[in-house]
Protein backbone atom coordinates (compact mmCIF):
# COMPACT_ATOMS: atom_id res chain seq x y z
CA UNK A 1 0.00 0.00 0.00
CA UNK A 2 1.18 3.51 -1.19
CA UNK A 3 0.34 7.05 1.33
CA UNK A 4 1.33 10.26 -0.62
CA UNK A 5 0.97 13.02 1.46
CA UNK A 6 -0.22 16.44 -0.30
CA UNK A 7 0.79 19.50 1.26
CA UNK A 8 0.27 23.46 -0.18
CA UNK A 9 3.51 24.67 2.17
CA UNK A 10 3.21 28.63 4.00
CA UNK A 11 4.96 27.68 6.94
CA UNK A 12 8.10 28.55 8.35
CA UNK A 13 11.20 26.43 8.45
CA UNK A 14 10.89 25.33 11.87
CA UNK A 15 7.14 23.76 11.20
CA UNK A 16 7.77 22.52 8.05
CA UNK A 17 10.73 20.70 9.45
CA UNK A 18 8.81 19.04 12.07
CA UNK A 19 6.03 17.90 9.90
CA UNK A 20 7.78 16.57 7.10
CA UNK A 21 9.57 14.24 10.02
CA UNK A 22 6.57 13.25 11.85
CA UNK A 23 4.74 12.38 8.78
CA UNK A 24 7.80 10.49 7.23
CA UNK A 25 8.04 8.61 10.56
CA UNK A 26 4.34 7.75 10.82
CA UNK A 27 4.53 6.14 7.44
CA UNK A 28 3.93 8.22 4.75
CA UNK A 29 5.75 7.47 2.30
CA UNK A 30 5.59 10.11 -0.48
CA UNK A 31 5.24 14.16 -0.08
CA UNK A 32 3.92 16.01 -3.23
CA UNK A 33 4.64 19.90 -2.18
CA UNK A 34 3.61 23.15 -3.48
CA UNK A 35 5.16 26.47 -2.43
CA UNK A 36 2.26 29.31 -2.59
CA UNK A 37 4.45 31.53 -1.11
CA UNK A 38 8.59 32.58 -2.01
CA UNK A 39 10.35 33.21 1.39
CA UNK A 40 13.67 33.32 2.33
CA UNK A 41 13.52 31.75 5.69
CA UNK A 42 14.47 28.51 5.10
CA UNK A 43 11.95 26.57 4.06
CA UNK A 44 13.92 25.98 0.40
CA UNK A 45 16.61 24.59 2.08
CA UNK A 46 14.24 22.01 3.99
CA UNK A 47 12.58 20.87 0.90
CA UNK A 48 15.97 20.39 -1.29
CA UNK A 49 17.06 18.53 1.86
CA UNK A 50 14.13 15.93 1.77
CA UNK A 51 13.80 16.03 -2.17
CA UNK A 52 18.02 14.47 -2.15
CA UNK A 53 16.21 12.11 0.17
CA UNK A 54 13.66 11.10 -2.98
CA UNK A 55 10.49 10.89 -0.44
CA UNK A 56 9.57 14.64 -1.33
CA UNK A 57 8.33 16.25 -4.77
CA UNK A 58 8.40 19.88 -5.59
CA UNK A 59 5.43 20.56 -7.86
CA UNK A 60 6.03 24.39 -9.10
CA UNK A 61 2.57 26.57 -8.94
CA UNK A 62 1.47 30.31 -9.68
CA UNK A 63 0.65 30.73 -5.76
CA UNK A 64 -0.36 34.40 -6.22
CA UNK A 65 -3.22 33.77 -8.63
CA UNK A 66 -4.62 30.01 -7.72
CA UNK A 67 -6.32 29.26 -4.79
CA UNK A 68 -5.09 26.56 -1.75
CA UNK A 69 -7.81 24.52 -3.25
CA UNK A 70 -7.04 24.19 -7.28
CA UNK A 71 -3.76 23.80 -6.04
CA UNK A 72 -4.81 20.64 -3.73
CA UNK A 73 -6.61 19.11 -6.27
CA UNK A 74 -3.41 19.22 -9.01
CA UNK A 75 -1.46 17.58 -6.84
CA UNK A 76 -3.83 14.86 -5.53
CA UNK A 77 -4.47 14.26 -9.47
CA UNK A 78 -0.37 13.83 -9.86
CA UNK A 79 -0.60 11.52 -5.89
CA UNK A 80 -2.27 8.95 -8.20
CA UNK A 81 -2.13 9.09 -11.88
CA UNK A 82 2.28 9.82 -11.33
CA UNK A 83 2.47 7.61 -8.37
CA UNK A 84 -0.32 5.10 -7.66
CA UNK A 85 -1.39 6.43 -4.15
CA UNK A 86 -3.58 3.95 -2.38
CA UNK A 87 -4.47 6.95 -0.24
CA UNK A 88 -3.69 10.43 -0.47
CA UNK A 89 -3.54 12.32 2.56
CA UNK A 90 -4.25 16.17 2.30
CA UNK A 91 -2.66 17.84 5.24
CA UNK A 92 -1.77 21.23 5.86
CA UNK A 93 2.19 22.50 7.15
CA UNK A 94 0.88 23.29 10.89
CA UNK A 95 -0.10 19.76 11.15
CA UNK A 96 1.07 16.00 12.71
CA UNK A 97 -0.78 13.40 12.01
CA UNK A 98 -0.86 10.84 14.48
CA UNK A 99 -2.61 7.01 13.85
CA UNK A 100 -3.76 5.40 16.73
CA UNK A 101 -1.96 2.32 16.04
CA UNK A 102 1.38 1.32 14.82
CA UNK A 103 1.59 3.33 11.93
CA UNK A 104 -0.80 5.25 9.21
CA UNK A 105 -0.50 2.95 6.83
CA UNK A 106 -0.81 -0.12 9.26
CA UNK A 107 -4.28 1.77 10.76
CA UNK A 108 -5.37 2.37 6.74
CA UNK A 109 -4.67 -1.23 6.24
CA UNK A 110 -7.85 -2.33 8.06
CA UNK A 111 -10.22 -0.51 6.34
CA UNK A 112 -13.13 -2.07 4.26
CA UNK A 113 -12.65 -1.24 0.33
CA UNK A 114 -16.05 0.12 0.48
CA UNK A 115 -15.08 2.87 2.55
CA UNK A 116 -13.12 5.54 0.70
CA UNK A 117 -13.13 7.91 2.99
CA UNK A 118 -11.28 7.71 6.54
CA UNK A 119 -12.25 10.51 9.28
CA UNK A 120 -9.41 12.04 11.74
CA UNK A 121 -9.54 13.63 14.71
CA UNK A 122 -7.89 17.39 15.19
CA UNK A 123 -6.50 18.66 18.53
CA UNK A 124 -5.17 21.97 18.79
CA UNK A 125 -2.92 23.39 20.74
CA UNK A 126 -2.56 27.25 21.98
CA UNK A 127 0.34 28.82 22.52
CA UNK A 128 2.67 29.11 25.29
CA UNK A 129 5.54 31.17 26.28
CA UNK A 130 8.66 30.83 24.64
CA UNK A 131 12.34 30.39 26.30
CA UNK A 132 15.09 31.84 23.67
CA UNK A 133 15.76 28.23 21.08
CA UNK A 134 13.10 26.38 22.42
CA UNK A 135 10.77 24.65 19.30
CA UNK A 136 7.30 25.10 19.90
CA UNK A 137 6.91 21.23 20.04
CA UNK A 138 8.74 21.66 23.68
CA UNK A 139 6.49 24.34 25.39
CA UNK A 140 3.38 23.41 23.34
CA UNK A 141 1.93 20.74 25.31
CA UNK A 142 -0.92 21.65 26.60
CA UNK A 143 -4.15 21.50 24.61
CA UNK A 144 -8.59 22.07 25.37
CA UNK A 145 -10.35 18.99 25.86
CA UNK A 146 -12.78 18.33 22.92
CA UNK A 147 -15.67 17.42 25.51
CA UNK A 148 -15.10 20.94 26.86
CA UNK A 149 -18.36 23.56 26.02
CA UNK A 150 -15.83 25.68 23.71
CA UNK A 151 -14.94 22.75 21.89
CA UNK A 152 -18.10 21.13 21.35
CA UNK A 153 -19.39 24.63 19.97
CA UNK A 154 -16.96 24.52 17.58
CA UNK A 155 -18.18 23.94 14.03
CA UNK A 156 -17.32 20.16 12.79
CA UNK A 157 -15.19 20.99 9.48
CA UNK A 158 -12.87 22.13 12.21
CA UNK A 159 -12.53 18.84 14.65
CA UNK A 160 -12.28 16.46 11.58
CA UNK A 161 -10.11 15.81 8.60
CA UNK A 162 -9.81 13.24 6.14
CA UNK A 163 -7.53 10.63 4.36
CA UNK A 164 -9.15 9.47 1.02
CA UNK A 165 -8.64 6.33 -1.45
CA UNK A 166 -6.64 6.95 -4.38
CA UNK A 167 -9.89 5.55 -6.64
CA UNK A 168 -11.75 8.39 -4.96
CA UNK A 169 -9.57 10.72 -6.56
CA UNK A 170 -9.11 9.64 -9.78
CA UNK A 171 -12.55 8.62 -10.90
CA UNK A 172 -14.58 11.31 -8.60
CA UNK A 173 -16.65 9.17 -7.07
CA UNK A 174 -19.14 9.75 -4.48
CA UNK A 175 -17.37 9.36 -1.28
CA UNK A 176 -18.19 6.53 1.23
CA UNK A 177 -16.88 8.14 4.79
CA UNK A 178 -16.06 5.62 7.56
CA UNK A 179 -17.93 6.70 10.60
CA UNK A 180 -18.05 6.13 14.09
CA UNK A 181 -14.16 5.60 14.37
CA UNK A 182 -11.50 8.01 14.49
CA UNK A 183 -8.17 5.81 14.07
CA UNK A 184 -5.74 9.25 13.55
CA UNK A 185 -5.52 11.93 15.19
CA UNK A 186 -4.06 15.22 13.93
CA UNK A 187 -1.97 17.34 16.36
CA UNK A 188 -2.45 20.99 14.96
CA UNK A 189 0.03 23.84 16.00
CA UNK A 190 -1.76 26.96 13.93
CA UNK A 191 -0.49 29.33 15.94
CA UNK A 192 3.39 29.00 17.56
CA UNK A 193 4.79 32.82 17.82
CA UNK A 194 4.10 36.88 17.50
CA UNK A 195 6.63 36.28 14.53
CA UNK A 196 5.18 33.41 12.81
CA UNK A 197 1.34 35.75 13.14
CA UNK A 198 2.90 38.88 11.83
CA UNK A 199 3.90 37.08 8.77
CA UNK A 200 0.62 35.16 8.06
CA UNK A 201 -1.39 38.53 8.94
CA UNK A 202 0.98 40.30 6.46
CA UNK A 203 0.89 38.18 3.42
CA UNK A 204 -3.44 38.37 4.05
CA UNK A 205 -3.63 35.39 5.90
CA UNK A 206 -6.52 35.38 8.03
CA UNK A 207 -6.35 34.26 11.67
CA UNK A 208 -7.45 30.25 12.23
CA UNK A 209 -9.07 31.87 15.70
CA UNK A 210 -11.23 34.29 16.19
CA UNK A 211 -9.34 35.62 19.29
CA UNK A 212 -6.83 36.96 17.14
CA UNK A 213 -9.11 39.12 15.25
CA UNK A 214 -8.65 42.47 17.39
CA UNK A 215 -4.85 41.00 17.00
CA UNK A 216 -5.11 41.58 13.02
CA UNK A 217 -7.09 45.11 13.51
CA UNK A 218 -4.19 45.92 16.09
CA UNK A 219 -1.58 45.41 13.58
CA UNK A 220 -3.34 46.92 10.85
CA UNK A 221 -3.87 49.68 12.62
CA UNK A 222 0.22 50.12 13.44
CA UNK A 223 -0.29 48.99 17.16
CA UNK A 224 1.87 46.12 18.88
CA UNK A 225 0.60 42.67 18.64
CA UNK A 226 2.20 42.00 22.11
CA UNK A 227 -1.17 42.67 23.95
CA UNK A 228 -3.62 40.65 21.78
CA UNK A 229 -1.14 37.72 21.85
CA UNK A 230 -0.87 37.18 25.73
CA UNK A 231 -4.71 37.36 25.97
CA UNK A 232 -4.09 33.95 23.46
CA UNK A 233 -1.57 32.37 25.37
CA UNK A 234 -2.13 30.00 28.12
CA UNK A 235 0.24 31.03 30.85
CA UNK A 236 0.73 29.00 34.16
CA UNK A 237 -2.24 30.60 35.87
CA UNK A 238 -4.39 29.42 32.94
CA UNK A 239 -2.79 26.15 32.29
CA UNK A 240 -3.59 25.28 36.72
CA UNK A 241 -7.15 26.50 36.45
CA UNK A 242 -7.80 24.20 33.18
CA UNK A 243 -6.10 21.13 34.28
CA UNK A 244 -8.04 21.31 37.50
CA UNK A 245 -11.22 21.37 35.71
CA UNK A 246 -10.82 19.33 32.96
CA UNK A 247 -11.21 21.90 29.98
CA UNK A 248 -7.22 21.54 29.46
CA UNK A 249 -4.80 18.34 29.18
CA UNK A 250 -1.08 17.32 28.94
CA UNK A 251 -0.57 15.84 26.01
CA UNK A 252 3.37 15.53 25.17
CA UNK A 253 3.21 13.13 21.96
CA UNK A 254 4.43 15.39 19.44
CA UNK A 255 7.15 15.95 21.50
CA UNK A 256 7.98 12.25 22.21
CA UNK A 257 8.06 11.61 18.78
CA UNK A 258 10.17 14.73 17.54
CA UNK A 259 12.83 14.29 20.57
CA UNK A 260 13.20 10.34 19.53
CA UNK A 261 13.79 12.02 15.64
CA UNK A 262 16.17 14.40 16.73
CA UNK A 263 18.31 11.94 19.35
CA UNK A 264 18.09 9.61 16.36
CA UNK A 265 19.61 12.42 13.97
CA UNK A 266 21.95 13.69 16.30
CA UNK A 267 23.73 9.60 17.35
CA UNK A 268 24.26 9.74 13.80
CA UNK A 269 26.14 12.66 13.39
CA UNK A 270 23.35 14.56 11.78
CA UNK A 271 22.05 18.29 13.27
CA UNK A 272 18.35 18.31 12.42
CA UNK A 273 14.85 16.18 11.99
CA UNK A 274 15.42 15.42 8.56
CA UNK A 275 17.08 11.70 8.17
CA UNK A 276 15.58 8.87 5.86
CA UNK A 277 12.78 7.15 6.29
CA UNK A 278 13.57 3.56 6.92
CA UNK A 279 15.60 4.68 9.84
CA UNK A 280 12.78 6.48 11.53
CA UNK A 281 11.63 5.37 14.89
CA UNK A 282 8.04 5.36 15.67
CA UNK A 283 7.98 6.63 19.13
CA UNK A 284 4.52 6.66 20.10
CA UNK A 285 3.48 4.23 23.42
CA UNK A 286 0.34 2.51 23.17
CA UNK A 287 -2.53 4.54 24.93
CA UNK A 288 -3.92 3.59 28.11
CA UNK A 289 -7.30 2.23 29.25
CA UNK A 290 -8.55 5.40 30.69
CA UNK A 291 -7.04 7.17 27.34
CA UNK A 292 -8.76 5.33 25.16
CA UNK A 293 -11.78 5.49 27.64
CA UNK A 294 -11.82 8.95 27.39
CA UNK A 295 -10.63 8.55 23.30
CA UNK A 296 -14.00 6.83 23.11
CA UNK A 297 -16.13 9.75 24.95
CA UNK A 298 -14.60 12.19 22.56
CA UNK A 299 -15.61 10.42 19.28
CA UNK A 300 -19.26 9.66 20.71
CA UNK A 301 -19.36 13.52 20.96
CA UNK A 302 -17.79 14.10 17.59
CA UNK A 303 -19.82 11.26 16.46
CA UNK A 304 -23.33 13.05 17.75
CA UNK A 305 -22.38 16.59 15.99
CA UNK A 306 -21.44 14.55 12.68
CA UNK A 307 -24.92 13.05 12.77
CA UNK A 308 -26.32 16.43 13.10
CA UNK A 309 -24.71 17.81 10.22
CA UNK A 310 -25.76 14.62 8.10
CA UNK A 311 -29.61 15.18 8.86
CA UNK A 312 -28.90 18.52 7.80
CA UNK A 313 -27.54 17.63 4.92
CA UNK A 314 -30.60 15.14 3.82
CA UNK A 315 -32.89 17.88 5.30
CA UNK A 316 -31.07 20.01 2.36
CA UNK A 317 -31.46 17.22 -0.13
CA UNK A 318 -34.82 16.44 0.50
CA UNK A 319 -35.80 20.43 -0.45
CA UNK A 320 -33.87 20.05 -3.10
CA UNK A 321 -35.43 17.32 -4.74
CA UNK A 322 -39.04 18.29 -3.70
CA UNK A 323 -37.98 21.37 -5.91
CA UNK A 324 -36.82 19.03 -8.62
CA UNK A 325 -40.00 17.24 -8.37
CA UNK A 326 -42.39 20.84 -8.31
CA UNK A 327 -40.84 21.98 -11.35
CA UNK A 328 -41.32 18.73 -13.14
CA UNK A 329 -44.71 18.03 -12.31
CA UNK A 330 -45.74 21.75 -13.20
CA UNK A 331 -43.89 21.20 -16.46
CA UNK A 332 -45.81 17.31 -17.13
CA UNK A 333 -49.24 19.82 -16.05
CA UNK A 334 -48.34 22.24 -18.93
CA UNK A 335 -47.75 19.44 -21.72
CA UNK A 336 -51.25 18.17 -20.83
CA UNK A 337 -53.10 21.28 -21.04
CA UNK A 338 -51.29 21.89 -24.31
CA UNK A 339 -52.42 18.39 -25.84
CA UNK A 340 -56.03 18.78 -24.22
CA UNK A 341 -56.18 22.54 -26.49
CA UNK A 342 -55.14 20.74 -29.27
Amino acid sequence: MKLVETLVVRDDKEMLEAHLAFQLAMGVDLVIAAVARRNDDGVAEVIERYERDGVLRLVAVDGGSRADGDIRRELDRLAVAEHGADWVLGAEADELWLPRGESLPAILSFIPPRYSVVQALVRVFPPRPAADGQPFWERMTVRPSLLSPEAIAEPLERALRWVRRGTLVRDRATPVPLRAWYPIEVLRFPLRSVEQVVRRLEEGVHPPRSALEDAAAALHAGQRLAASWADVEVDADAEVRGLADGSLVVDERARQVLEALRASDTASGGTSLARAPSSRPTATPPPGIVEDATYAVECAAVGEVDLDLLWSHIAALEQHLALLEQRFWTRVQRRLERLVRR
